[in-house]
């Protein structure tokens, strides 16, 4: 299932470079960028990342994932452009065996120049499984690597028919019962422009989630299938379980929405209780939708 969530999230991130005509780089400026090296995507040998910059803002989210590994951040660019150095906040999750887990949420520094970057931080580890004894442990976290900038727009030009694609609402904020990783939270959806490929993170009362949807038209108030990765239980890492399944999720033409789907235990904290350690969990949830 691993290797599932990390083909896909390259996929996803091949399918968004390969959306940007190169004809057009350069009459705009890049907000977005695809992120891959040693220690990226989480803490992986080799992992990726893909960040998305607000427009005309310092701020950015990322989310990634490696070979044995998964990530997100918040970033700050010290200059509102994606090709900066910046300043981020980012969780790191590790799996060193089956059922063997370790994560971190760190702050870290990220220099970037041309196509290179590097980044250098002090990783806070939570109590997680077997290593619930190193909760609070300080530990040095760095990755190193390229990235390639783009522009998630696919329009430049000003005549009406493309102005009107482009202005499409492309993002959405999703809230209710079984959202943001399976508990009562909200999820934040972004949609390439023109494609029906999305990006989604949450958290929630008892987790976290993120996820690359399919939607079945290039809108984002239509219906979409969805590999998600819900983080059930993450303030109480002991009672935690780890969950990466398909969901299909409806959503009607405004407002509601409701996805239902079924997935595979990646992981059980120690305080699970045995009959409660099933392989396979239905997963649910049901809200509303605020497209933007």
């Amino acid at each position: 299932m691993k290797w599932l969530i990390f083909s896909i999230f390259i996929l996803l991130s091949v399918s968004l470079y390969g959306e940007v005509d190169s004809t057009l780089q350069p009459q705009r400026l890049p907000n977005m960028a695809v992120n891959r090296g040693f220690l990226m995507g989480g803490g992986a040998m080799y992992g990726a990342d893909v960040e998305y910059l607000f427009a005309k803002n310092r701020w950015g989210v990322q989310v990634g994932a490696g070979l044995i590994s998964f990530g997100a951040g918040i970033n700050y660019h010290l200059k509102p452009r994606i090709n900066s150095s910046f300043i981020s906040v980012q969780y790191w999750e590790m799996w060193l065996a089956p059922f063997v887990q370790m994560s971190f949420i760190a702050p870290m520094f990220v220099f970037r120049t041309k196509s290179f970057q590097a980044g250098v931080g002090c990783g806070i580890a939570l109590p997680q499984g077997y290593f619930t004894g190193l909760g609070g442990m300080p530990v040095p976290l760095f990755n190193v690597g390229s990235y390639l900038p783009f522009s998630s727009k696919r329009f430049t030009s000003p005549p009406s028919e493309e102005a009107s694609a482009s202005s499409q609402k492309n993002k959405a904020v999703s809230v209710g019962v079984g959202m943001g990783g399976g508990s009562l939270g909200a999820d934040v959806e972004y949609l390439v422009s023109g494609s029906r490929w999305g990006a989604q993170a949450g958290a929630g009362l008892k987790g976290v989630s993120a996820g690359v949807n399919c939607h079945l038209k290039p809108s984002i108030n239509s219906s979409f299938a969805s590999v998600q990765y819900w983080h059930w239980q993450l303030w109480q890492p002991g009672g935690a379980t780890i969950m990466a399944g398909p969901l299909l999720v409806y959503r009607a033409p405004k407002y509601f929405q409701a996805g239902l789907g079924l997935s595979y235990a990646l992981y059980h904290g120690a305080d699970v209780y045995a009959s409660e350690k099933y392989k396979y969990y239905w997963l649910f949830n049901i809200g509303a939708y605020f497209p933007w």
